[in-house]
């Protein structure tokens, strides 16, 4: 993709043509395969990451090794914004299906701090913003899954504490 087609995506609405260009000029477009690894639990974050063809996922391992989609992440969304933390990723990012990225690292972002620090703070707020509609997706989930658990519990599928249990009528 070219980058002014890159234009149109959400994440770069409102950023002037000179802010466009400085964003492009700090940042680098990388292609991923099908299952390629952005990013992976537990390993520093290194770059915040805009999609600009092709869909991410942000997966972690449950219990049992079982890989659970914590969010899908489409052209224009951003993500892996805690990239500026010293900590380790929570979850990884991974292609699902062949994608087109923009990826900004830590020094690519700290350049722009020097050279624009009205653009890097654009650029924060927007990573922010996003974080908001992310917390607000996992918490929906969470709602989810207690309305579930409780249904089950009131319907004797799942013990309610931490006793033994055993299906109805087996006494």
């Amino acid at each position: 993709m070219e980058n002014k087609g890159a234009r149109r995506l959400a994440f770069f609405r409102g950023f002037n043509d000179q802010d466009f260009d400085a964003i492009w000029a700090k940042a680098q477009m990388v292609a991923y395969r099908d299952g390629e690894i952005l990013i992976a639990r537990g390993k520093p974050r290194r770059a915040f990451y805009i999609p600009l063809e092709g869909k991410l996922q942000v997966v972690k391992r449950c219990r049992g090794g079982k890989a659970q989609t914590l969010a899908v992440i489409y052209p224009g969304e951003p993500c892996g914004f805690c990239f500026l933390s010293e900590g380790p990723a929570y979850a990884s990012i991974v292609s699902l299906g062949p994608s087109v990225v923009l990826e900004m690292d830590r020094s690519g972002f700290e350049g722009l701090m020097r050279e624009t620090p009205s653009l890097a703070f654009a650029i924060l707020t927007k990573l922010l913003d996003a974080s908001v509609v992310h917390i607000g997706q996992l918490y929906e989930q969470v709602l989810m899954l207690r309305e579930l658990y409780l249904d089950a519990v009131n319907n004797e599928l799942v013990p309610s504490s931490g006793a033994a249990w055993r299906p109805r009528g087996s006494g």
